[in-house]
């Protein structure tokens, strides 16, 4: 490394976020992944609400509330990078956690309000997939909000370190 890339990271002002590797990397790394599975899974079903919406002719909410997630999984992606401006990555944090609390909330909620439509109207097969992929969506909601949420508290702890 060259001299300005070891003083990049060691200078703690705004315009750098300060990446120490034993510090946020393995946060950077979990945040990465998970930020990748939410981009991929929500990518696919938003295309099949997309496609169900072309070929069917009827609304499929899944639509909307699936890019949520995705978005929340691309500003996961980009709070990883290393940003020079401290300030940009923190926003890229805050959308991260706030669009993944709701984006997942969103899709669980959309799958309860299909099994209760899928129930209602005598559907068993639609009824089935609803209320698993509601359980489903409804664990990564939990799962997925704690470690956005654990991700924020990290990195403001390292930009502003008490």
């Amino acid at each position: 490394a060259s001299m300005d890339d070891e003083a990049l990271l060691q200078n703690n002002d705004e315009r750098s976020d300060g990446v120490d590797p034993n510090t946020l990397t393995p946060w950077r790394i979990k945040v990465k992944i998970y930020s990748i599975c939410q981009i991929i899974i929500s990518l696919i079903f938003w295309i099949w609400a997309l496609i169900n919406i072309i070929t069917k002719g009827d609304f499929d909410l899944g639509a909307v509330s699936f890019a949520f997630p995705l978005l929340a999984g691309i500003f996961g992606y980009l709070s990883t990078n290393s940003s020079r401006i401290k300030s940009k990555t923190m926003m890229n944090v805050n959308l991260h956690l706030g669009l993944t609390i709701f984006g997942h909330l969103f899709v669980t909620i959309n799958y309860g309000l299909g099994a209760l439509i899928a129930h209602n109207e005598n559907m068993e097969g639609y009824f089935i997939y609803c209320v698993v992929f509601t359980i489903l969506w409804g664990i990564s909601w939990i799962i997925v909000s704690m470690l956005a949420y654990k991700w924020r508290n990290e990195f403001k702890q390292f930009v502003n370190p008490q």
